[in-house]
């Protein structure tokens, strides 16, 4: 952890922007490998295993800790104060962090090939609707992190500092691919109670808040992070043109996660993954031949948009993700512009008519 990220940090659990830092292990750049950070009002505790601090209330973090953090813990000493608490909200963002971190840790396609669309610029640039230049010189926080696909579009465009933040552990894939990268802060912490002090001129919140138990109080915990005049973007999946998802695959999923081993439920996804396979190259194959046909026929936009794809990022970086979310949220346009009702420079855009993508500019 680069010791310039204190002054963007606070306690969770009290709130109070004095967090003291102790540490056990510096890195060859003077940076904290291991160690904690203490709050000297409320005495939370939180640990800095690898070079990154773990921010989450003390009343769940253990919830969130692999076996290697618990022990690193113990050794050190690293005391978690408060009563312990679970409820259903809990229970729903620790299987997400579960879910997402094996399934980042089970990809290891080569996450820096930007020929793959999905790790594009023009897919960055064409759901998060913020020019470079407006990057330059600003303290930018990336919400919902995953394998960190925005940094490596971030880092060009000469931003002041970067934040990562993720509950999973896919923080730490993102950490290993840009470790060498300069001013980028890694954090692991939930977004419903964020460990940072409100002072960004930009938050990104990429395909992350519609898998929130509470998609509105996400949002506006995000926003509250945003300085005014500062710039939030964020993509919600619409309700329109996602019939299958929301009507058949949600209700479908309260069953079958129960049922199905996250290990499982990997492989058989396989199966939709070949049929969507398959679909998309004949929509591919009729844009060729036929566009104006192609254009009536529904999802044309999104497919030839998977087209783009190999297979296995269909696989396991799409399809995977779509079935193993343990809760996923669809919007209309009307619950976009009544979520941000409060805020007058809105816009909202489609992209390929199953994604919102929102800017707003704070005032």
């Amino acid at each position: 952890m680069l010791k310039s990220a204190l002054s963007f940090l606070k306690c969770v659990d009290c709130n109070n922007t004095s967090l003291l830092c102790k540490d056990f292990e510096m890195d060859s750049k003077g940076n904290v490998k291991a160690g904690m950070l203490l709050c000297n009002k409320c005495d939370s505790c939180f640990p800095i295993y690898d070079g990154i601090p773990i921010i989450i209330s003390n009343t769940v973090i253990k919830l969130f800790l692999s076996d290697a953090i618990v022990k690193f813990c113990s050794k050190n000493k690293i005391c978690f104060n408060g009563s312990y608490t679970y409820d259903k909200d809990t229970e729903i963002v620790r299987n997400g962090a579960s879910n997402w971190g094996f399934q980042w840790g089970n990809s290891n396609e080569n996450f820096n090939d930007t020929n793959v669309y999905y790790l594009s610029e023009n897919f960055f640039l064409n759901t998060i609707h913020i020019n470079k230049e407006e990057y330059k010189d600003k303290n930018v926080l990336v919400l919902g992190t995953g394998f960190g696909k925005e940094i490596a579009h971030l880092s060009q465009y000469l931003c002041k500092n970067i934040f990562a933040m993720d509950i999973s552990f896919s923080i730490y894939i993102a950490k290993q691919r840009y470790v060498s990268f300069p001013h980028v802060h890694f954090v692991m912490a939930d977004i419903m109670k964020p460990p940072f002090i409100a002072q960004f001129d930009i938050v990104i919140a990429d395909h992350v808040l519609q898998h929130l138990p509470a998609m509105q109080k996400g949002t506006d915990e995000a926003l509250a992070l945003v300085r005014n005049d500062g710039i939030f973007a964020a993509t919600y999946y619409s309700y329109e043109n996602n019939f299958i998802m929301h009507a058949i695959v949600e209700p479908f999923k309260k069953i079958y996660s129960r049922l199905v081993p996250i290990k499982i439920l990997f492989y058989l996804s396989i199966i939709p993954a070949a049929a969507c396979f398959f679909l998309v190259k004949v929509y591919k194959l009729l844009n060729k031949i036929n566009p104006r046909f192609l254009i009536r026929l529904p999802l044309s936009d999104h497919f030839l948009c998977w087209s783009k794809l190999p297979f296995v990022w269909l696989w396991k970086i799409t399809i995977f993700d779509l079935l193993q979310a343990p809760l996923s949220k669809y919007c209309t346009k009307k619950d976009i512009e009544t979520m941000f009702l409060k805020y007058r420079n809105l816009q909202i855009k489609s992209h390929v008519g199953t994604l919102w993508c929102v800017r707003v500019i704070k005032d």
